[in-house]
């Protein structure tokens, strides 16, 4: 059964890089998969559906950037960021945006796991860590 379980993964992960196209999700792939399935249905349908929504999850994860901001942010810099992130991590990069006031000033921007903190709020945390 755990071998299976691995073999699953493996497969759910194999279907994620078919569904990419120039390093992005891409509808049409990911339709043909869900088209193929429907078709002929593989044995543990189910879970293979589950995984590969998992997988597929985390990598539209990696191509997107949540940017957080207090005040206002051009499009200008929003572009900015996005060619410089895409540069960074290699494959093209989409930023959303979300005003959240608790920032006081600057930006903190998360893509998949990392976090970049450029705020006010993240500094004055970090300097009242090293002063206690």
């Amino acid at each position: 059964m755990l071998n299976t379980d691995k073999q699953l993964i493996q497969y759910a992960k194999k279907l994620v890089k078919i569904s990419l196209e120039e390093g992005r999700v891409s509808d049409e792939r990911v339709n043909a998969i869900l088209l193929t399935f429907a078709a002929k249905p593989p044995r543990r349908l189910k879970t293979i559906l589950k995984l590969y929504l998992y997988y597929l999850k985390r990598e539209l994860r990696k191509s997107q950037a949540v940017i957080e901001y207090a005040g206002g942010i051009t499009q200008e810099r929003i572009e900015a960021i996005e060619k410089k992130l895409s540069a960074n991590y290699g494959r093209p990069i989409t930023a959303t945006l979300s005003e959240n006031p608790e920032l006081v000033a600057g930006l903190r921007i998360n893509v998949a796991d990392d976090v970049y903190d450029a705020t006010v709020t993240g500094n004055l945390n970090n300097l009242s860590q090293l002063v206690n």
